[in-house]
């Protein structure tokens, strides 16, 4: 028997030893993914949500409308804050808050834009709050 190895072990070994002379290659397959895994680490690592802002404007003086805004203000899974209807209606419209809520006897009316991201998140959020602030028995109408 020869002293050969076996044809695919020589071609494996001529492949590794070509790859080891070149410093270029052994960066890009071993340095640069390595390095991409890190600075996209950093850049993408995730951050506590922000709590959506709530704009609460009270239509009417009564008292059912006053206590739901008290809950509002009172909570810690939003930041809500009193605002005149006009007032209400200029920082929608500059995305600086999330949703306007209009309480009133009757009820609760949202208004918020669709097209910003937290939005949509913020009236679910808000709904739920007023929905068991209202309690079981009389519902409230939004």
């Amino acid at each position: 028997m020869s002293e050969r190895l076996n044809p695919l072990v020589e071609l494996v070994q001529a492949r590794l030893r070509e790859f080891w002379r070149e410093p270029g290659i052994v960066f890009w397959v071993f340095g640069f993914p390595l390095l991409m895994a890190l600075g996209l680490g950093l850049a993408f690592r995730s951050k506590v949500p922000e709590k959506p802002e709530v704009a609460v404007v009270v239509i009417d003086g009564s008292a059912r409308a006053e206590g739901l805004a008290r809950t509002l203000s009172g909570s810690d899974a939003l930041k809500a804050h009193r605002y005149a209807s006009a007032e209400a209606f200029r920082a929608l419209t500059h995305a600086r808050v999330d949703v306007i809520v209009e309480l009133s006897e009757s009820g609760a009316k949202y208004r918020f834009d669709p097209t910003q991201d937290k939005s949509p998140h913020a009236q679910l959020l808000v709904d739920g709050l007023l929905q068991s602030a209202s309690g079981q028995t009389r519902p409230l109408a939004t």
